[in-house]
């Protein structure tokens, strides 16, 4: 038998700064998962994955979710076929507190499998809770699997793990779900309370989920000082004789390290920066050229200076504008003062929905025409994905930001999110018919929250002084952003968007925390990489496959080729692209430059013709 206890991770010195400790990985029978803290992951049965993770959550009044502060796993010694897991945790910030202990066990059945867990909780701290309990995440690879719900009155219906992303519920009112995978039959039973089940590739979570308690259910919900809860899950599985199981070797066959480029006939996405939120006078960045992106919120008072400074660090390179405003005519000084400005877009959001309103739309048409015109919104995919049919049907782009730490701030959650990011912006575009789609920012954690319930706040304060935006936001900044893992994630999440049909991609902030550099203008990892990315501006766009644990950007132009490559594993990586041999170093970023040497877009032999030199790697 063995214990674990931890909290918090600190900022370790190592390619993250986020000091995660190691997975646990428990095999016993058929049955593998791994313990990361006290969060059960990559439930396997005889190596096929059935479920992405089970864990407790607690979520305050503004759907923020409150931090583990400490916690203990107990695995007890297993007999035969059987573990049994004690897990216990307390959760303790934003004025909440809850204290939970549960008990997992797994062996076989007669004909395959039985996974248990049971959760008892009690509060700990009085709060207002939007959700408080079990939660399970199932892998996105069941996409388009058919799914058998049943219902708390025991009836049963049919539904689907969706193909494309789902904008609402695809199943509700829950209390059991079944569905077929690897050629296994699952069923998935549930206590406690009535769950439903999300998408959130929304917000490029790699997962779906299903949780408690109902949504159209009110909330928030005041719970008092041992205020208590109890749930449950049993996951039971079958061998299915109507499908074929893959055999291991299918399931663990090597991806060939050949990277094969396929001239695109368009040019790579342009790279925007956003403006920092971050209080201090800007250190400047003389290496940037490019556009940034600044946000104005036309409801406060400091929305003079954000737009002074913003300009200062654009330089030549001109902003893009997005201004959130509650009423119409808040929008008018704002873009009187854009007359002496260097600007190539501008858009318009309703400071609470966070979307381009009508009458917001009208107002910003009417001002100013003259303008490049964006619309969409602020927030993440999910906004875009729920509300486009209700958005001026005459807006000539449209734009949504991502990040991929709205539920889940793992590092594992975090290296699962391009291959997500990638099927936004391709279902983004789908939505446009034709017009450009802008993304971004794209930041590491949530630069606002689109969710709160409580009031908003106009930006009232002086930005130098006191900053702005995302610098008031809870758990804003991730000491992730100045590791070289963030680098070679931020190339990973360039290369997902990188789809026909988005013209800009507008990254992390120019400086400080959540910037490319540090408060005092000191390069981070991220600053070289996006300076790659900046001199591949007007470049034809090489496409190259996505692949786990990899991120490709590719462009030629004028007789040179230039790849770059980030290693997403952690573990050394070689590959083979444009006609010569690459050495990633873990979670390294690496550029290569050579001739153009592509004979018309064809490839030879599954691998493309290049050569010359000048690998630069970073870290």
């Amino acid at each position: 038998m063995s214990d674990e206890t931890g909290s918090p991770a600190g900022s370790g010195e190592d390619a993250w700064l986020d000091g995660e400790p190691e997975p646990r990985v428990l095999a016993v029978g058929d049955w593998s998962l791994v313990l990361r803290g006290c969060s059960v992951e990559d439930v396997s049965f005889r190596g096929t994955l059935l479920l992405t993770a089970v864990r407790v959550v607690v979520r305050d009044a503004d759907w923020r979710t409150v931090p583990v502060r400490s916690w203990s796993a107990h695995v007890h010694e297993a007999t035969g076929d059987g573990l049994r897991v004690d897990l216990v945790a307390e959760h303790d910030d934003l004025g909440a507190g809850v204290s939970w202990r549960a008990e997992l066990t797994a062996g076989r059945t007669g004909d395959g499998g039985r996974l248990g867990v049971a959760v008892t909780g009690e509060v700990t701290r009085a709060f207002r809770r939007n959700r408080l309990g079990l939660v399970v995440l199932h892998p996105t690879a069941l996409a388009g699997t058919p799914l058998q719900v049943t219902h708390p009155d025991g009836s049963r219906t049919a539904a689907q793990f969706p193909a494309d992303v789902a904008p609402h519920q695809p199943a509700r009112d829950v209390a059991g779900l079944a569905w077929r995978t690897g050629g296994l039959g699952v069923s998935l039973g549930l206590s406690g309370d009535v769950f439903e089940v999300e998408d959130q590739r929304n917000w490029t979570d790699a997962s779906f989920k299903t949780y408690s308690t109902p949504l159209d259910r009110p909330f928030p919900v005041a719970l008092g000082v041992g205020s208590t809860f109890a749930h449950g899950l049993e996951l039971t599985v079958v061998e299915d004789a109507c499908e074929t199981r893959a055999t291991t070797a299918d399931r663990e066959a090597p991806a060939s390290d050949d990277v094969v480029l396929t001239p695109a006939g368009r040019p790579l996405p342009r790279v925007q920066l956003t403006a920092s939120t971050a209080p201090g006078a800007s250190p400047g960045l003389p290496w940037w050229r490019g556009p940034v992106l600044v946000e104005v919120d036309a409801t406060g008072r400091a929305w003079p200076g954000v737009l002074a400074r913003a300009r200062e660090e654009a330089g030549a390179g001109g902003l893009d504008v997005r201004v959130t405003a509650a009423v119409p005519d808040q929008l008018d000084p704002v873009l009187a003062a854009l007359h002496d400005v260097e600007v190539v877009r501008v858009g318009v959001l309703d400071a609470d929905r966070h979307v381009t309103t009508a009458p917001l739309w009208e107002r910003l048409r009417r001002l100013r025409r003259d303008l490049p015109l964006v619309g969409g919104t602020r927030a993440h995919f999910a906004e875009l994905n729920r509300a486009w049919r209700d958005l001026p049907p005459d807006l000539p782009a449209l734009t949504f930001s991502s990040t991929p730490q709205m539920h889940d701030t793992g590092r594992a959650q975090l290296l699962a999110s391009p291959a997500v990011q990638r099927k936004t912006a391709e279902q983004a575009v789908r939505l446009a018919g034709g017009r450009p789609v802008h993304v971004g920012p794209v930041t590491l954690r949530p630069r606002f929250n689109a969710v709160a319930t409580s009031a908003r706040r106009p930006a009232d304060e002086d930005v130098r002084t006191a900053g702005t935006g995302a610098e008031h936001v809870w758990q804003s900044s991730d000491p992730r952003q100045a590791g070289r893992g963030a680098a070679a994630w931020f190339l990973a999440a360039f290369q997902a968007f990188a789809v026909a049909g988005v013209a800009t991609t507008t990254l992390a902030e120019t400086w400080g925390p959540r910037g490319t550099t540090t408060r005092d203008g000191t390069p981070l990892p991220l600053a070289e990489v996006v300076g790659w990315l900046q001199d591949l501006d007007g470049w034809e766009q090489l496409d190259s496959p996505q692949r786990p644990g990899l991120g490709v950007v590719a462009a030629r132009s004028g007789g040179h080729l230039t790849v770059l490559a980030a290693d997403l594993t952690g573990r050394a990586q070689r590959l083979r692209v444009a006609g010569r041999v690459l050495d990633l170093a873990p979670w390294g970023v690496l550029r290569s430059e050579g001739r153009d040497e592509l004979p018309g877009g064809g490839l030879l032999g599954g691998d493309l013709l290049g050569g010359g030199s000048g690998d630069a790697p970073v870290g």
